[in-house]
């Protein structure tokens, strides 16, 4: 996986796997305040399921509990920019005032 912008992916197919990942609940649909950031050291990446090897950097995301998601660069820009258009796209219209 390489890096494809910070919160503005533009790779296609890792935005659909993290948006389909999303709407299965396998993901969670916010992003938490802190993320670790270290060598990758093989775990498999919770968006696009591949290693995180140890020439990229890995991404850990503490979910709470004892889940922790491991995450290539462009795999946590994609979910963080599904989280936030999710949230765009949830939230309820304002109307005009007059």
């Amino acid at each position: 996986m390489t890096s494809s912008g910070p919160l503005h992916p533009d790779n296609p197919r890792i935005r659909s796997l993290a948006r389909m990942k999303l709407r299965a609940g396998r993901l969670p649909a916010h992003v938490p305040a802190q993320v670790i950031a270290g060598p990758g050291d093989g775990q498999a990446c919770a968006v696009c399921d591949a290693p995180v090897v140890r020439t990229e950097v890995l991404y850990e995301v503490d979910c709470g509990g004892s889940r922790t998601l491991a995450l290539h660069l462009s795999c946590h820009d994609a979910w963080q920019f599904e989280c936030r258009r999710g949230a765009r796209e949830s939230s309820p219209k304002r109307r005009p005032t007059r």
